[in-house]
């Protein structure tokens, strides 16, 4: 904006261009729906000040630099609000199109809803376009930049509406923003050009009622933006004969000039009015003063006695009168009564109900009043809101969109004219603090659809049908399609008999039922809490089908919860955080008395998991058996509490960068974990933090038995394995990194298995204690001379260095198994046939398992004086044994059993086989096919 131009008419268009978002009822509706309504209607009220100020501003010049900067930073902000109304249309009408797919029915309500889909889609992709178009040409008047709008604004990435909600906090800040600057801006601009309001150059501005408010010069405006609402103090309003809202007006004592009810008279162009302290006005014919009946423009009406005052207040009588004098126009569309002390309602609304286009009808502390009017009789009502209404026992409903019933102690019953119209209807039901509700068949009755209220000679009668009268359309309509909020607290009584939420687009609040948690579903949040009485949670609780959104679990204060749904759990797939905590008799996610296993994540049960955490308080968790698999986005998990946890598996689960709690689990004997190089890093800084401050941490609980770990780091291994006690079992597999394996404070090892550790070059430590080894793809010279002298059990698969063990001494071997070591099997018996006759490498070996027939030569037989069992496998292109093989089966004198697995070739047996002392050998060669040489 250049100094000496006029101020730039384009701010009033664009004004008028955001404002017009407002008068869209869905989009404020919805707005309200996601939490925004505050904050909106905040922005709404700051361009209203906006555009006051650029109307009074009209066809002046800018005189200096400052302000013209002021302008166009205020032009900026402008833009941006027009942004963010833009795109919450956006996500409105996106969230529509989805709906409208998922809840079509019949075939041709699914023709229809593609038609309408298709529509709306193009709505969608010309809304901003349009909008920018108008507003771009607009802007070029007096902009530089041109349109402020970016190209990208319109082509949003599809979202859904998880996505809005997730990012409400983002909108809430942005339109703070806006707010707190353009009030700002407005009034500094304002008191600049010396604007007031009567739209003339005087030296007043818009601020000044706020250090007067009783002055009463403003004369012309249509609207009041004041956010601290001090117009309700300005005397004399009735001069302000063009004013369009007046929220709250307080109706003073007739001698207080300025002030009484007559100043409503000539206000003819209201929109929105609230009347409060009526208990000032005395009689019927002082309200009728107010000539509300007059103004056809009037659409909102909030009519309000003040119930916090000491006095007694108008008499019943006084009340009634009153109330009969602002009958309204008949075009009111929202009323409000809040405070009345009558015991009836007036004639406008109960025998000769003039209102007739009424869409909403707000109730609250009409502590007389025992029964509703005719609803009936008011076709366009939407929404109902009664609350503090101490006397109302029963109530009988239309078809609505809303429902609000709020601090009604002695309501028992809610009856709907028409089930079936209110299921499909109704998008948000709240009911709170109704102590001794207990029958509403929308919720309670499994065929809410078999009970209506039907009209006969003008009166209200209920007709019950069976469930073999209901049509079969009725039988499959979904319960609450479209319900956006349901909240119900404080009905104890109240039973429901289906799980929830309804819907997935359901926003849930239930708290103080009989037999309910409270649940809590709001912005992709699932909150599970505070239930003495909870043992399972199921699909009798929750409807897991409609909860595919949530992205956030959290189960806490349930101390006698004892199992999860594993099916039902399994079917949220975008669960990105789970906690559950103080639930201290939890052991299952299925309830089986058999099995203690609580599988939090197995394929394909939470796919995008990144944090899970499991605490209690007082009560430890009595869980024993928990595994965490398949989950690549997981990204933390903490167990502190889960003191009664015996095994524990971790795996395929790359993205664990912090894993905590596993030292205080002290009744944990089993451990499989899959590290990965994020956590190795951040245990061995912990490790090292704690040494440097002469202190001792153990990452793992004392009492571990047995460990199977994958992908062990160098750096991180010797803090792993310290201060293990009682670690027996030790299983290394796919460390292709790890070249050393220090054992040497392992003092109760009896078994070590190490497997596909490419670069394993040493084992440090005396094994003189292990029992049993497994190797696989492992080269045997890392082995110690004369470390393996108390070892039973010897596996090796693809091993090679088999000549190692002639540096060991395996006199009390009794079991070897060789798998796949061909290439090494040479160079052992090489080593065998130097030894003298006298003595014996495996004096005591019982069974040996081999799939190389070249292992059965005499220099190792001669060494199996004790063999019991052997066992030939894999013997793949062998037909029969060779002089040099029979020749060794002959040194087996022990020999008892003797097997052959898959030796498909294999034809024929020597016959100096039966000369073996054993008749077990006799009849197992017997019973084959295999034919005596």
């Amino acid at each position: 904006m250049m100094v000496g131009t006029l101020v730039d008419a384009a701010i009033g268009c664009l004004v008028e261009s955001i404002l017009g978002y407002f008068f869209i009822g869905k989009l404020e509706a919805w707005i309200h729906g996601v939490g925004l309504a505050d904050d909106v209607e905040e922005l709404k009220a700051a361009v209203r000040l906006v555009q006051m100020v650029v109307a009074a501003a009209k066809g002046r010049k800018i005189e200096n630099e400052p302000l013209a900067r002021s302008v166009d930073a205020m032009k900026e902000l402008l833009y941006d609000a027009d942004d963010v109304m833009d795109e919450l249309d956006y996500y409105r009408l996106k969230l529509q199109v989805e709906r409208d797919n998922s809840i079509a029915g019949t075939p041709d309500a699914a023709n229809n809803t593609e038609v309408k889909s298709t529509w709306l889609s193009s709505s969608i992709r010309q809304l901003g376009s349009s909008i920018i178009s108008s507003v771009g040409t607009i802007s070029s008047i007096g902009s530089s930049r041109g349109k402020r709008k970016r190209e990208d604004d319109h082509h949003i990435a599809a979202s859904s509406h998880l996505e809005i909600l997730e990012n409400k906090s983002e909108f809430s800040s942005r339109i703070k923003h806006i707010v707190r600057k353009l009030r700002q801006l407005g009034i500094d601009v304002s008191n600049v050009m010396g604007i007031d309001g009567s739209n003339s150059a005087g030296t007043s501005n818009l601020g000044r009622y706020h250090d007067n408010p009783t002055t009463s010069y403003l004369v012309e405006p249509k609207h009041l933006i004041d956010p601290r609402d001090l117009h309700s103090s300005i005397a004399n309003i009735g001069k302000m004969t063009a004013l369009q809202e007046l929220y709250k007006f307080k109706v003073q004592a007739q001698n207080d000039s300025g002030f009484d009810i007559r100043q409503l008279k000539f206000l003819s162009q209201l929109v929105k009015l609230g009347i409060y302290q009526l208990e000032n006005v005395q009689s019927k014919q002082e309200a009728s003063e107010a000539r509300l009946i007059d103004k056809v423009n009037l659409e909102d009406v909030c009519l309000s006695w003040d119930t916090s005052s000491t006095s007694s207040g108008p008499s019943t009588e006084t009340a009634i009168d009153v109330l009969e004098g602002l009958r309204p126009h008949p075009s009111l569309k929202h009323l409000q009564i809040i405070g009345y002390n009558g015991s009836s309602y007036p004639s406008w609304l109960a025998t000769d109900i003039s209102i007739t286009s009424l869409q909403s009808l707000h109730l609250e502390k009409c502590k007389k009043l025992g029964v509703l009017p005719q609803l009936l009789k008011l076709p366009l009502l939407r929404k109902l809101e009664l609350k503090d209404m101490p006397n109302i026992v029963e109530v009988t409903i239309p078809c609505l969109e809303e429902l609000e019933l709020i601090e009604l102690p002695k309501l028992e019953k809610c009856v709907a004219i028409s089930n079936s119209k209110l299921n499909c209807g109704l998008q948000s039901l709240i009911i709170e603090e109704c102590p001794e509700l207990n029958d509403f068949a929308l919720l309670t009755s499994e065929n809410f659809c078999s009970f209506e209220v039907i009209q006969d000679s003008g009166m209200s009668q209920l007709e019950s049908y069976s469930a073999e009268d209901l049509s079969a359309e009725a039988e499959k309509k979904k319960w609450l399609p479209v319900l956006d909020v349901l909240r119900i607290h404080g009905c104890p009584r109240l039973k429901l008999i289906r799980a929830l939420p309804p819907s997935s687009n359901t926003r849930l609040s239930i708290e103080g039922l009989s037999a309910y948690p409270a649940i809590e579903i709001r912005f992709g949040n699932l909150s599970v809490k505070s239930s003495n009485d909870l043992k399972v949670l199921d699909e009798k609780i929750l409807a897991f089908q409609n909860l595919k959104d949530v992205t956030s679990v959290e189960i806490e204060h349930c101390p006698n919860l004892e199992f999860l749904s594993f099916e039902g759990f399994r079917q949220l797939n975008n669960v990105r955080k789970m906690t559950v905590s103080k639930c201290g008799n939890l052991v299952s996610f299925v309830p089986n008395a058999v099995s203690e296993t609580w599988r939090a994540t197995t394929c394909p049960a939470f796919p995008h998991l990144k944090h899970l955490k499991i605490e209690s308080s007082g009560n430890r968790t009595l869980l024993k058996e928990l595994k965490v698999e398949d989950s690549p986005d997981l990204q933390s998990l903490r167990l502190h509490s889960c003191t009664a946890l015996e095994r524990l598996r971790i795996c395929e689960c790359r993205q664990v960068a912090v894993l905590e709690g596993l030292q205080y689990l002290n009744s944990l004997r089993s451990l499989s974990i899959d590290m990965n190089p994020e956590l190795s890093r951040s245990w061995v800084r912990k490790y090292q933090e704690v040494e440097q401050g002469s202190g001792h941490v153990c990452l793992l609980p004392p009492s571990l038995e047995r460990l199977n770990i994958d992908n062990l780091q160098e750096e991180l291994m010797p803090y792993l394995l310290a201060r293990l006690p009682c670690l027996s079992n030790l299983q290394v597999y796919s460390s292709p990194n790890l070249t050393s394996l220090q054992l040497g404070s392992l003092a109760a090892l009896k078994k070590l298995s190490i497997g596909d550790c490419d670069s394993l070059a040493s084992i440090q430590s005396c094994l003189s204690e292990l029992e049993e080894c497994e190797f696989w793809g492992q080269d045997l010279t890392s082995l110690q001379p004369g470390s393996l002298t108390a070892l039973k059990h010897l596996t090796l698969d693809c091993c090679t260095g088999l000549a190692s063990l002639e540096r060991q001494f395996l006199g009390d071997l009794i079991d070897l198994e060789i798998e796949d070591c061909s290439c090494s099997i040479p160079a052992l018996l090489e080593f065998l046939s130097r030894q003298a006759d006298s003595f014996s490498i495996f004096p005591r070996m019982e069974r040996l398992s081999v799939d190389d027939l070249s292992a059965l030569a005499t220099s190792l037989c001669r060494h199996l004086a004790s063999l019991r069992c052997l066992e030939l496998s894999s013997l793949e292109g062998v037909a029969c044994f060779t002089d040099e093989q029979e020749k060794a089966l002959q040194l087996l004198t022990s020999l008892q059993e003797l097997e052959f697995d898959t030796c498909m070739e294999l034809a024929d047996l020597p016959a100096k086989l039966y000369s073996l002392d054993s008749q077990k050998v006799r009849n197992h060669i017997l019973s084959t096919h295999l034919k005596a040489t």
